[in-house]
């Protein structure tokens, strides 16, 4: 409800005259849906790329300048992005494109599996603790 007040309270300023005012309040009510939809961009890119991992206890491991998580079954999942990993803690899967990989939360671009930006250094069995969202709550 706080924004139809501010919408209101910016066409009472422009109607008063006040349009340096009413700019203003329209920038920071922009700057406000920009950051929101970032966010909310990122949350449903977390969501899709748990979903895909059916269990949430897999280990997450690196290898080949990546993050990847492993089942019971022995399948692996990934390669998730190392830069949103190391930064965030967020496991955001990698698209396919060409002969590389995108992320696409941070839009890093990975030209092939031993080329990954902001790696970390250390054994490729590695293991790491992931942040989980459990959905069955």
């Amino acid at each position: 409800m706080q924004i139809f007040h501010k919408i209101k309270e910016i066409s009472d300023l422009f109607e008063a005259g006040n349009n340096e005012q009413a700019r203003h309040l329209l920038r920071e009510i922009l700057s406000n849906y920009v950051a929101l939809h970032d966010e909310t961009e990122r949350q449903h890119l977390r969501i899709e790329t748990m979903e895909k991992i059916l269990e949430p206890e897999n280990n997450l491991f690196y290898a080949q300048g990546f993050f990847w998580l492993t089942s019971d079954a022995k399948k692996v999942h990934g390669p998730f992005c190392p830069k949103c990993m190391n930064t965030e803690g967020d496991l955001i899967l990698l698209e396919k494109e060409g002969h590389g990989f995108l992320c696409p939360y941070c839009n890093s671009r990975y030209p092939s599996l031993r080329e990954a930006v902001g790696a970390p250094t250390g054994s490729p069995q590695t293991t790491h603790q992931a942040h989980i969202i459990q959905f069955n709550q």
